[in-house]
């Protein structure tokens, strides 16, 4: 067994991140008295060690010293998205800090290499950056962390290397997001990566949080056993939402000085819908985008929620209504005045000082029709990593990308689930329960990735601005949206060339 082959604590893997606590997530029958007590599976048996092992295969490498350059795209100056498990200082204790401190020390010691990394802060300038790098024939970067905002545009550039063409990574072992590489496979090529390189796409998941005070104060039904149960659906956050609004000041108006029944982002009407069933692009078995949302049924589900979002002193979207959304997207639920709060994972963090319990659920069902949670991502922000073309070097940045994503996975991710999510942030077994659900099903949607001409920035611009000819609208931008289909398809075609 050669030097790479560390134990993976699997037990972390299955157990604490994918949950040995089964959920009721099936169909709903209208008599919910006649639905079985949902079951837990019981304690798997431990495996004898050789077959819990799970390590890279990887040859033994000798680097002479070679620095692996990261280009680390942050979320413009919202500290909750940064990417802060590639480059720390020091050890402090924190168990995220720690364990990035950790890897990289592991990593260049095994390797014979060091890491370093350039963070900016503005999505757009990091792009920017790489592209201004590749350009000038410059190998300044072996890798960047980028934003899908920017994922249409660098699949155009033709400057970044296609992922199956770097040795050694391993796209069945859990270290990458095998659903994330269906996803964006346009004609089976794929520019990016989502691994455990970083967390970050991690708490991306969307999230919905509840006041737990709030629920018995206004005699309503436990979030947990809705979910439980399958009818935690768009009806109950929105009747629930209906029973707690109150314009506290009296002047008359709704503002972020009120109570809400629910507080939300321009992200989370994508989401819902996401969540509901609702596709907005697919690849078909050729690999070819077709463009899914304007079907019938997704049309329906998308002027109905536009319909539930009118009444704005149920519901408060922070970032059109707040003239500091950064704040008030978590800090109207942290006072006490929203019953729900429908953001990502992310938030997690920020509530740890609220003075009152809460809960952490997924978003809900469409209806009791449907069978199972999907949790999409906050698309737009989601992290991933792509390789730049002048980076001539791919056999050792392999080696690096495989080993590194692995030892994410190995010790950064415990730290992300047990000692930030469950052991500081969630303040309830149930809560760890509903974790497990976000953690393993999460989606990502071909259409919200590469967000086609709009198709994506389109929709989420409607539901700010309480538009409801939707349309009318997509009648208008398909064109525009089938020619960057093609363009982007015929891109792919040239390469085989």
């Amino acid at each position: 067994m050669n030097k790479f082959s560390r134990l993976l604590c699997l037990c972390l893997s299955a157990a604490a991140l994918y949950g040995m606590t089964a959920c009721g997530t099936g169909h709903v029958s209208d008599e919910i008295e006649t639905r079985p007590t949902p079951q837990v599976q019981p304690e798997p048996e431990a495996l004898p060690e050789e077959e819990t092992e799970l390590t890279p295969d990887l040859p033994d490498t000798d680097m002479n010293g070679k620095n692996f350059n990261i280009l680390v795209s942050h979320w413009w100056t919202y500290y909750p998205l940064y990417v802060t498990d590639i480059m720390v200082e020091e050890l402090n204790g924190e168990g995220i800090n720690d364990a990035t401190f950790n890897r990289n020390m592991e990593i260049e010691q095994t390797l014979n290499c060091s890491v370093s990394a350039e963070q900016i802060n503005n999505p757009d300038g990091a792009y920017n950056t790489a592209m201004t790098s590749i350009r000038a024939g410059d190998a300044e970067f072996t890798m960047g962390l980028f934003r899908a905002q920017q994922y249409n545009a660098l699949c155009l550039s033709g400057g970044f290397h296609e992922i199956s063409d770097i040795p050694y990574i391993d796209f069945t072992k859990p270290w990458w997001d095998s659903k994330y590489a269906d996803a964006v496979g346009i004609l089976g090529k794929k520019f990016s990566a989502i691994s455990d390189i970083t967390m970050n796409s991690y708490l991306l998941a969307g999230a919905v949080y509840f006041n737990k005070q709030m629920i018995p104060d206004h005699d309503l039904e436990n979030p947990y056993e809705l979910v439980n149960e399958g009818r935690w659906t768009w009806d109950k956050l929105f009747t629930m939402s209906d029973t707690v609004d109150m314009d506290l000041n009296g002047d008359g108006k709704y503002t972020n000085a009120d109570r809400y029944g629910m507080t939300y982002i321009d992200d989370s009407p994508e989401v819902l819908l996401a969540a509901a069933g609702v596709t907005f692009a697919e690849l078909d078995s050729d690999g070819i985008p077709q463009v899914t949302l304007d079907s019938e049924e997704n049309m329906t589900k998308i002027m109905r929620l536009s319909g539930l979002l009118q009444d704005t002193a149920v519901s408060f979207n922070c970032h059109a209504r707040s003239s500091n959304a950064a704040e008030d997207e978590v800090g109207i639920f942290m006072r006490g005045d929203a019953l729900f709060s429908l953001g990502g994972l992310y938030y997690a963090p920020q509530m740890r000082t609220m003075d009152q319990d809460f809960g952490i659920i997924p978003y809900p069902l469409y209806d009791d029709e449907q069978e199972d949670y999907r949790i999409p991502m906050i698309t737009v922000a989601l992290t991933y990593v792509s390789v730049p073309v002048t980076n001539a070097d791919l056999d050792d940045t392999g080696i690096f990308m495989e080993y590194y994503a692995y030892l994410g996975r190995r010790d950064i991710m415990p730290a992300l689930y047990d000692k930030l999510l469950l052991g500081k942030v969630s303040r309830d077994n149930e809560s760890s329960a509903m974790l497990d659900i976000i953690f393993n099903n999460r989606i990502f949607d071909t259409g919200m990735v590469f967000d086609f001409s709009g198709l994506r920035t389109n929709l989420r611009t409607m539901y700010h601005n309480l538009q409801e000819d939707f349309a009318s609208s997509f009648a208008r931008n398909a064109k525009l949206v089938n020619k960057n289909i093609e363009k982007i398809v015929k891109q792919f075609e040239e390469l085989d060339g």
